[in-house]
């Protein structure tokens, strides 16, 4: 039996593989393997009762040291042959490039990155930097952008309307929810499903999803040079249709995927 785990930041997705082909998969919330505990993340794994496991694969995000490494790979359940614990970019590229192709992997979630596959490793990456500072082309970075747009009076004020009265907030609530509560983050990524539901009625919502992109073209991705490129995340499929636009003029959109594990399910098999 093989578990494979995919964990971004707000979502994780487990999956069961055993010999004859047969699938189980499920999900639970996510976390960032550098922020976590060793505590915490041993929780979340003591949550679940395991079969025996030959092969444990946990590609995460957050991945950066030995030590964190190490710390996820102490609150994984035991496997008797070997235990992989990697990026949740090396995940991604597995999922996008399964047939060792080269090219450059994007993860579009509540944060963003990138890197170079060669086929076999993340040749380069770029550090995507964080929310605060960077993250272009993520659910945070755009939500960021929209919040300042909205509150700045830059929409119309029916679309402010609209915003607090679906969402139930107010804006003494944002700010309550960027600067004092935990995970802000996640909150601004969370104005991702306002603007698709809303983008076709005000055409202009497009600008603080375009205006992302394009920061995480002209800040990253030209960097790689003129290569094939793949996304996985939530906010690459919720702007399908975004992504080919900006990205497919100055690159070859390879493929899109709403996440990556039907594609680690494929490799690991």
């Amino acid at each position: 039996m093989k578990l494979i785990i995919d964990s971004g930041s707000t979502k994780m997705h487990l999956c069961l593989l055993a010999r004859d082909g047969s699938v189980r998969q499920w999900e639970r919330p996510g976390v960032n393997a550098l922020t976590a505990s060793a505590d915490e993340l041993k929780a979340i794994f003591n949550e679940e009762k395991w079969p025996e496991l030959a092969f444990v694969y946990f590609y995460g995000a957050g991945m950066i040291g030995d030590d964190v490494r190490e710390k996820v790979k102490s609150a994984l359940p035991p496997a008797k042959i070997r235990t992989e614990v990697e990026s949740d970019l090396l995940g991604a590229a597995r999922a996008l490039f399964p047939g060792h192709e080269d090219g450059v992997a994007c993860i579009m979630g509540t944060g963003s990155n990138s890197g170079y596959y060669n086929g076999y490793s993340i040749e380069r990456n770029i550090p995507p930097l964080g929310f605060i500072i960077g993250d272009e082309g993520s659910g945070a970075d755009i939500g960021r952008r929209f919040l300042r747009l909205l509150y700045r009076g830059e929409f119309d004020p029916e679309v402010r309307s609209i915003f607090e009265r679906e969402t139930g907030l107010s804006y003494s609530d944002v700010l309550e929810q960027v600067y004092r509560r935990p995970n802000p983050n996640r909150f601004l990524a969370s104005m991702i499903p306002f603007i698709r539901e809303h983008i076709a009625q005000f055409p202009y919502l497009r600008k603080p999803v375009h205006d992302s992109f394009w920061e995480f073209y002209w800040n990253i991705l030209c960097h790689y040079g003129k290569k094939r490129l793949g996304f996985v995340g939530g906010v690459a499929e919720t702007f399908r249709e975004e992504v080919i636009y900006v990205f497919d003029r100055e690159c070859s959109v390879f493929d899109i995927q709403a996440r990556p594990m039907d594609g680690l399910i494929k490799f690991h098999s």
